[in-house]
């Protein structure tokens, strides 16, 4: 059982400190200072207040209602196996509350060891208020949870009457589950000041179709001569209480290209972007400068980075992209939704900026149906050793992104044959909360170091096979990473060989038929003047389009074997039988993940191309020091050939030295990868 004495005595100063007790009676809800809010269900029936502490969680519950109210967080957002704080205010003005866990559908029981301390709390006329706190890790494995830096799946519920006793009480008259990232640090936007001033770029007041689910919309802005020769220390964004629910995400892009075209194009209120209606110049706008999503409240930055803005070769020209998600295809939606960014003149030590790794966005990202499916995108010393500076840069933040189909992503960081701590990894991702994370210490990456991104997808709601594409029924497998000093990579990414997709269905050979460009276009100048003066004179704005991105392998025709002549790719990943053969799915996921890779890296705004093999290295895994004794861990290497070959079901193990130097005194167990 968690026995560090030092937590008990610091909350129960805290208790003392905020003289909570059963009896706060009043009229009024409890102000009491926690650094987070969230709304649990669509009336505000229920609300969490919570604070992130070193070594705990303190919570505080609002719920409207004189009977009983439960808050607890589950491995999957059902009831079994949730770790559940349950508790009422009696007639007699008594407060019970326990810990407590659900082996289903039935009321949860009490725990044998009561692991959070009752902080205290209250009942006025409408409202009851719990206020409690716990550990992260309670160490009881068999009944609560441990609470991590992933995004957590809170259930909630309440009833209108106290229970009869601790195991007796009536069906919950509401009950909910919301993702909350527990950890995230608090967020408070600066006064604005002489040395904090700020930038508003909003969408032009984009109406939302009621024919399509998904519109993203594009616009491009000039950067005010105010705002020339500063750093952008942070952000918040600027949605409408009334568009919170279709405002998905919002990117914010620097563009390169001629300034007599992107000074026009400012002017217009912009396209649908990936279309045909998108200029062609706009696909110079691919470097991610900020990138916000939904559940975010906003980021300040540390007091010594800073990204550039304007003055010199800095970013003049800007692309807003806002993800709109309208799943019930509501009519009469129109959102002017965006960013608030905050900058200073008082220049800061470093100049920051961010890297994308993962897989290309589109080419090769393949995710068959009906399958629990994973997807990498290496980002190797190739890319890094051509810019990074003998010392390596820090990063400081990580924000992590796929669409609906994504569980879960991991930042891998490998230094020559050896794994180093994870930097970043959320195994309860939610398309529909998304939170960067700030590291807990900067992490230094040097010159021949590499990344690999994984990303978990769950297809098994699908019947088609889905295509990486920006739509929300697309799939991406990114990683933004905000560092410094700012150097010249900006994309850093990979995606398997097209052989080692279409050669496990079963075809052996392709010929292309007609090359698509897609995000390739070249620049017309007389054409994009024309396109722009036509664009702003017309006063309709052009029609929304849905566009899908499976298409590219239309292009490309079954060449062997001959009994698949007459078909496409495109043909074969859409053939219901394509992806019933277990042996099959075996060998692509195989393949897709272990094989040759093409890794794009875009250094100054030019694409360098290289071939990539995964890399061999030993993975490694921190035990739980929290809760174990000490003791020696036996530790472990991967074989020379650590990549498994065709027809070997998993790494194999071999014992070897143990290296107890290696990260200094932490204790650690050497694993396998998979």
């Amino acid at each position: 059982m968690w026995s560090n004495s030092n937590y008990w005595a610091t909350v129960l100063l805290t208790a003392m400190v905020w003289g909570v007790t059963a009896r706060d009676a009043g009229n009024t809800l409890s102000v009491a200072a926690y650094q987070h809010t969230a709304i649990l269900d669509q009336r505000g029936d229920f609300v969490m207040r919570w604070t992130p502490e070193e070594e705990s969680l303190r919570v505080e519950i609002q719920v409207a209602t004189k009977g009983w109210a439960g808050l607890g967080f589950s491995p999957n957002g059902g009831m079994r196996g949730a770790d559940i704080t349950l508790g009422w205010i009696d007639s007699h003005g008594e407060l019970h509350v326990h810990d407590r866990y659900a082996h289903g559908e039935t009321t949860p029981v009490v725990d044998h060891s009561q692991d959070m301390l009752v902080e205290g709390g209250y009942q006025n006329d409408t409202h009851t208020v719990i206020r409690f706190s716990r550990p992260w890790n309670t160490c009881d494995k068999s009944q609560d949870m441990k609470l991590s830096g992933d995004t957590m799946k809170v259930i909630w519920a309440f009833g209108e009457e106290d229970p009869v006793d601790e195991m007796v009480m009536e069906r919950h008259a509401q009950r909910g589950v919301k993702s909350i990232y527990l950890k995230e640090p608090g967020f408070a936007s600066p006064p604005l000041t002489e040395d904090i001033e700020a930038w508003d770029i909003r969408a032009p007041n984009v109406s939302l179709p009621s024919q399509t689910d998904t519109v993203y919309w594009c616009k491009l802005y000039t950067a005010p001569d105010y705002v020339n020769g500063a750093h952008i220390i942070g952000f918040e964004p600027l949605i409408s209480k009334d568009n919170l629910a279709y405002v998905h995400h919002i990117l914010l892009y620097t563009c390169i290209g001629s300034p007599s075209h992107l000074d026009k194009w400012a002017q217009h209120d912009g396209v649908q972007c990936y279309t045909s209606n998108m200029p062609p110049s706009w696909y110079s706008c691919k470097t991610t400068y900020i990138a916000w999503a939904v559940g975010s409240e906003g980021e300040m930055w540390p007091d010594n980075v800073g990204l550039p803005i304007g003055g010199g070769n800095d970013p003049n020209y800007f692309m807003l992209e806002v993800h709109y998600d309208n799943p019930r295809l509501m009519e009469g939606v129109v959102d002017d939704s965006g960013l608030r960014l905050l900058y200073t003149k008082k220049l800061r030590q470093y100049d920051a900026g961010v890297l994308s790794v993962g897989h290309v966005v589109q080419k090769g990202l393949v995710i068959p149906p009906g399958q629990a499916w994973r997807t990498i995108g290496h980002c190797g010393s190739p890319c890094l050793e051509a810019v990074l500076p003998l010392e390596g840069v820090k990063v400081i933040q990580v924000f992590q992104h796929a669409h609906l189909l994504g569980r879960g992503l991991t930042l891998r960081h490998i230094r020559g044959h050896r794994e180093l701590p994870i930097i970043a990894q959320d195994l309860n991702y939610d398309f529909n909360y998304q939170i960067s994370r700030r590291l807990k210490k900067e992490v230094t990456v040097l010159p021949g170091d590499s990344f690999i991104l994984e990303c978990l997808y769950d297809s098994s709601g699908r019947t088609d096979p889905t295509f990486g594409g920006p739509g929300s029924r697309d799939e991406m497998c990114l990683a933004f990473l905000l560092y410094y000093p700012k150097v010249p990579l900006t994309n850093c990414e990979s995606h398997p060989a097209l052989g080692n997709i279409y050669r496990p269905l079963g075809v052996k050979n392709i010929q292309t038929l007609n090359k698509l460009v897609h995000n390739k276009m070249e620049v017309n100048e007389e054409r994009e003047r024309k396109l722009v003066e036509a664009l702003l004179e017309r006063e309709e704005r052009p029609a929304i389009k849905e566009y899908d991105f499976g298409m590219i392998y239309k292009s490309m025709a079954v060449h062997e074997p001959s009994s698949l002549s007459n078909k496409t790719l495109y043909d074969i990943f859409h053939d219901k039988k394509t992806w019933r053969d277990k042996g099959r799915m075996r060998a692509l996921q195989k393949l897709t993940e272990y094989g040759s890779h093409r890794m794009r890296c875009r250094i100054n705004s030019q694409s360098q191309f290289h071939d990539y093999e995964y890399p061999h290295f030993t993975s490694i895994k921190a035990l739980d020091s929290e809760c174990s004794e000490a003791h020696e861990s036996q530790v472990y290497h991967l074989v020379p050939s650590e990549v498994p070959k065709e027809g070997s079901s998993s790494h194999a193990l071999q014992p070897a030295i143990p290296h107890s130097l290696l990260l200094g005194s932490v204790s650690l167990l050497f694993v396998l990868l998979k």
